[in-house]
């Protein structure tokens, strides 16, 4: 296993999956310069210094490896990652992925997972939504080639003048089981769509905004009830202010840090593609209860799409939010621009203890004789940020 630091070359990426597992944060694989990252996990630990650093993977074979390599779905479920789909160069031409693959975190090993039943799976495609339900990996939508059972049951859009389409088509796999079915919807689902987010806001419920549909980029809301498999058909948010249509935006939910809960309570949206296919700098925040957007400050240039969006929660009483990769320009125009800063957004007020820390690590020189005087935990935590 390797540890080596992360360089910026390898941060620049497309459409990276990144996730976060207890206190570390995973980002597989992406696009850079229209080539495919090797098998290499960056691997962030929440409590340290922020540092990427670089962990080898393996598999059985090379086949075990996943083969979508940008713009897959990815989740957890306990201490497996599991991706789907993603679109993959072969030499001289693009493919997409109808697979499921797990990566065990405590081996480092990756696996395809087979399914039983491979004649129910979707399509292969990329650009989908993808979260867990009840041991279940719920995947909804994206962009790829048309099925027999799109075909039957009308769940696609086709590319005008292609063989590609958008699809609305819901699937379920048990990654116990390793069955897939389809679940019976009511309600008015999202239209065929892509590059869409797509974020649980509690154990139950789903919520869907944006994204490209076959004649352009829209900014609706939808939400799926995992119970009831019901769509709520496209909600309108209170007011008058609402993000602009847009695909490839990031979007995580997050709670609030002073109420206790851990449900959802807000849903953060992070810039994105506009109908011109440019990038958008601005980020918006979602009430979801009462559905109503804010929109927050925003820097001047700090704009990106295509890039890869977590959030995690370093004490009770705040959270933290962190953007990896994408690319500050019209993708289709420049396709070789890339970012490799990492951005960071802070929500709720930091706990003391961390407060103390910082402050200690700032004057490290002048503290750094007295730390045997921490307490052993505390002494723990301020190596590793050292």
């Amino acid at each position: 296993m390797e540890n080596d630091k992360c360089s910026k070359v390898e941060l620049a990426r497309l459409g990276a999956g990144a996730c976060v597992v207890e206190d570390q944060v995973y980002l597989w694989r992406g696009d850079s310069d229209g080539r495919t990252h090797v098998n290499d996990l960056c691997v962030l630990d929440l409590n340290s210094t922020g540092t990427l650093r670089r962990v080898r993977t393996d598999s059985d074979n090379l086949s075990q490896f996943p083969l979508g390599s940008c713009s897959m779905a990815i989740c957890s479920i306990g201490h497996v990652i599991y991706t789907f789909g993603g679109w993959h160069s072969d030499k001289l031409y693009y493919s997409r992925s109808d697979l499921v693959h797990a990566l065990d975190l405590q081996k480092m090993i990756w696996r395809e997972v087979v399914a039983v039943n491979p004649e129910v799976r979707p399509g292969r495609k990329d650009k989908c939504g993808m979260v867990e339900n009840l041991g279940n990996l719920c995947i909804f939508g994206g962009y790829g080639y048309r099925t027999s059972h799109q075909e039957k049951e009308g769940l696609f859009s086709q590319e005008p003048g292609g063989f590609l389409c958008w699809t609305n088509e819901l699937h379920l796999f048990n990654v116990q089981t390793r069955e897939w079915s389809v679940p019976e919807c009511v309600g008015t689902p999202p239209p065929p769509c892509a590059a869409f987010s797509f974020n649980k806001i509690d154990q139950h419920r789903v919520l869907l905004f944006g994204g490209r549909q076959c004649y352009g980029r829209v900014n609706d809301v939808h939400i799926l009830n995992m119970d009831t498999w019901e769509w709520s058909g496209a909600k309108y948010p209170i007011g008058d202010l609402w993000p602009s249509p847009r695909s490839f935006h990031s979007a995580v939910c997050l709670r609030d840090p002073n109420s206790g809960s851990t449900r959802c309570q807000k849903l953060l949206v992070l810039w994105g593609m506009d109908l011109q296919a440019d990038p958008i700098n601005d980020i918006w925040l979602l009430d979801v209860d009462q559905m109503k957007w804010t929109q927050l400050p925003c820097a001047a240039g700090s704009q990106r799409v295509w890039h890869s969006t977590v959030a995690y929660y370093p004490s009770e009483h705040e959270a933290s939010v962190l953007t990896f990769g994408g690319s500050p320009v019209n993708v289709f125009q420049h396709s070789n621009v890339r970012l490799s800063e990492v951005v960071k957004m802070e929500f709720g007020v930091k706990s003391l203890y961390r407060i103390c820390a910082a402050f200690i690590i700032a004057n490290i020189d002048l503290f750094r004789p007295s730390l045997v005087q921490l307490p052993p935990r505390v002494l723990t935590y301020i190596n590793k940020l050292i």
